[in-house]
């Protein structure tokens, strides 16, 4: 048995209330979720994260646990994957928020976060898991298809094939729709850091 088949299986059962599809399921998938968090944990602490107290196998365990406790159905196996992702940017934003909440605000930690359209250079964006998820939540209210499309190649770097499959639609579309999301996300995050740091523009502009 492939593993798309074995996890098509394990969605499907755990879709249906099989309490062993949910236990094989987190088993199947424990390697990849493993993997982004200890990507996401580098990227929100970098050289601090000797002080940080969560490991990613701690991190996994409340995703997972949160995901089963939601009750989603899910159609594909992208589709659980897109989920767990905004799942566990959650959780981190839950965990960033309790351990600076003592800390002044300007030690605020921020999160390195590369959102460049392909085949252009555009510069890096430094924001909080915050302001990442709340721009992400604005598009998918005005765009829900092209925020999944920017979820699953920032968060997963899933390829225009393999995202045309899980949402459907042609690789043209997906196409335009990462041209339109990456952009707007751009345009937004810029929006919420000046509005979260108002000499942002004195920054860029040298005044």
């Amino acid at each position: 048995m492939s593993r798309e088949t074995q996890l098509t299986r394990l969605l499907d059962g755990f879709t249906n209330g099989d309490p062993a599809s949910k236990d094989e399921l987190f088993q199947a998938v424990y390697g990849d979720l493993q993997a982004m968090a200890e990507r996401r944990l580098r990227e929100m602490f970098g050289p601090a994260m000797n002080d940080v107290t969560i490991e990613p196998a701690a991190l996994v365990n409340e995703t997972y646990l949160r995901l089963i406790q939601q009750q989603n159905r899910f159609a594909n196996r992208e589709q659980f994957f897109a989920i767990i992702t905004k799942v566990m940017l959650r959780v981190l934003i839950d965990y960033q928020r309790m351990r600076e909440a003592s800390k002044r605000p300007n030690h605020r930690r921020r999160v390195s976060l590369s959102i460049s359209l392909d085949g252009a250079r555009q510069p890096t964006a430094i924001i909080s898991l915050e302001e990442f998820e709340t721009a992400l939540g604005r598009l998918e209210a005005v765009a829900s298809r092209k925020a999944d499309v920017v979820k699953m190649r920032v968060i997963w770097s899933m390829t225009h094939e393999q995202i045309a499959t899980a949402l459907e639609v042609s690789v043209a579309t997906v196409e335009r729709d990462w041209v339109f999301g990456k952009s707007w996300m751009l345009r937004e995050l810029e929006r919420l850091r000046d509005h979260n740091d108002p000499d942002h523009d004195r920054k860029h502009t040298g005044n």
